[in-house]
């Protein structure tokens, strides 16, 4: 079941800890220790830590549950609390810019400078960002910034290319009515047994109806997964 809201990463050796937050928390500890184990210069701290110690000395814990609107805010009051503790694995002070503020060696400089992503790297970010908090979450536009907005698209042509990505980023989870992601999908299509694991018991479980979950098997929907 997803969750949303702050977690809480502790070393189960020294007890030091590290405060976080995201809408899918189960997949947020996956990723952290995906990325510590690559050696990623993110989260540098808690990441050398796990690293030294091995993932298996650390825990992770939902502090609490709350709406993606409010996510930020409770993160940010967590961390006016804690950065800057000796025990405190967290270095940024910002709970919506992570990176400000934070000081690099020229080592580390060089390093981030020097990395290039590969194609499938690039992929596997961006599906790892499928559903979760952008900056944009909870804000509204004013009237003044929207309609500045549009008078700088007024006039542009869009390319084939371009008009191309805006048609494959309405697929799937990409669409704001979409209620299922691509995980979802698969794993929708991984359990259906005829007579055994029915539609029925599938809508149930993945809260959506009968003829939805037929058509995502029959490659109706969904068919570019």
């Amino acid at each position: 079941m997803k969750k949303c809201g702050l977690y809480l990463i502790r070393n189960l050796i020294n007890g030091h800890y590290y405060g976080g937050s995201s809408n899918y928390i189960h997949r947020r500890w996956t990723d952290h220790k995906r990325l510590a184990r690559n050696g990623s210069m993110a989260c540098r701290r808690l990441y050398s830590a796990m690293r030294k110690y091995g993932d298996g000395n650390f825990s992770i814990s939902v502090l609490l549950e709350c709406d993606a609107i409010t996510l930020f805010d409770y993160e940010q009051a967590w961390l006016d609390k804690h950065v800057g503790k000796k025990e405190c694995y967290n270095l940024s002070k910002c709970a919506e810019a992570p990176t400000r503020g934070l000081l690099w060696t020229e080592e580390q400089k060089q390093k981030i400078k020097g990395r290039k992503l590969s194609a499938e790297t690039r992929k596997k970010i961006s599906r790892s960002m499928i559903g979760k908090n952008t900056w944009m979450v909870g804000r509204t536009l004013s009237e003044e910034t929207k309609q500045k907005i549009s008078e700088r698209g007024l006039g542009k042509k869009k390319s084939a290319k371009t008009v191309r990505k805006m048609k494959l980023a309405q697929k799937g989870s990409g669409n704001g009515a979409a209620k299922l992601t691509e995980l979802d999908i698969l794993n929708i299509r991984k359990q259906y047994i005829p007579r055994k694991v029915t539609q029925k018991m599938l809508g149930k479980q993945f809260g959506v109806g009968e003829d939805c979950i037929g058509a995502i098997i029959r490659n109706e929907n969904w068919s570019h997964i």
